[in-house]
């Protein structure tokens, strides 16, 4: 069976990085299956259009479930430390956690040139930057100071895919109808393309500032919570 018996708390962690390994497998079949039948059927009929929005959805589930049975199998490996290696052991895994969407953002494109100073002038100091970062980071607060977490560095690697996700969605129009996330303070400007190099600088721009704040936020909202701050 896929689905085991439900065990609460960290006993449960294997059981559930098991189930999400094996959904990720059966995602990664569909997937596999649908794209070779886009490869082999005429390009415009119905059941190429099916096979490439089921593939779509079995590769996104793929990633999905096996981001989470790495982040349960995380958890298990973290709690089987030595005491006085979890620690050092969180702050690793949540800083590299948050480098690796660099290498998605700058994966295939050209080297800039000269950085854009005169844009990243007006975009830092945006009051409109400001105060969506200052609400984000604020929310993180709350979330660190209220919620408790099996293991602390699991609400990190929590902030690093939403934001990822934000950003991505954002700077492919998902938030606003122009689809130009990035018009902080200029009524001219254009839409930029999320796959050009300046666009996927300023994906990385976004997600820096984003993290940031989240990061901050959960950090001082669990010392609150501790009692620390």
């Amino acid at each position: 069976m896929i689905f085991e018996e439900e065990k609460e708390g960290l006993e449960g962690e294997p059981a559930r990085a098991r189930v999400f390994l094996k959904l990720a497998g059966l995602y990664g079949v569909v997937a596999f299956v649908c794209f070779f039948l886009v490869d082999v059927t005429p390009r415009k009929g119905y059941i190429s259009v099916l096979a490439l929005m089921f593939g779509a959805v079995g590769l996104l589930g793929a990633i999905y479930c096996t981001a989470r049975a790495v982040f349960h199998l995380l958890t298990v490996g973290i709690v089987k430390l030595p005491e006085r290696h979890k620690p050092v052991a969180q702050v690793i895994v949540a800083l590299m956690s948050a480098i690796l969407p660099f290498l998605y953002f700058f994966h295939g494109a050209e080297s800039l040139p000269d950085p854009p100073i005169e844009e990243l002038v007006r975009y830092s100091t945006s009051w409109s930057v400001w105060l969506m970062t200052v609400i984000f980071g604020y929310i993180c607060y709350l979330a660190g100071s209220t919620i408790k977490p099996l293991v602390p560095f699991r609400s990190y690697l929590v902030a690093v895919a939403v934001v990822l996700m934000l950003v991505v969605v954002g700077a492919h129009g998902g938030f606003s109808s122009g689809g130009d996330e990035y018009d902080y303070d200029s009524r001219d400007s254009t839409p930029i393309d999320p796959k050009s190099s300046i666009g996927k600088f300023w994906m990385a721009v976004n997600y820096t500032r984003l993290l940031t704040a989240a990061y901050l936020g959960l950090f001082i909202g669990e010392l609150r919570r501790r009692g620390i701050f």
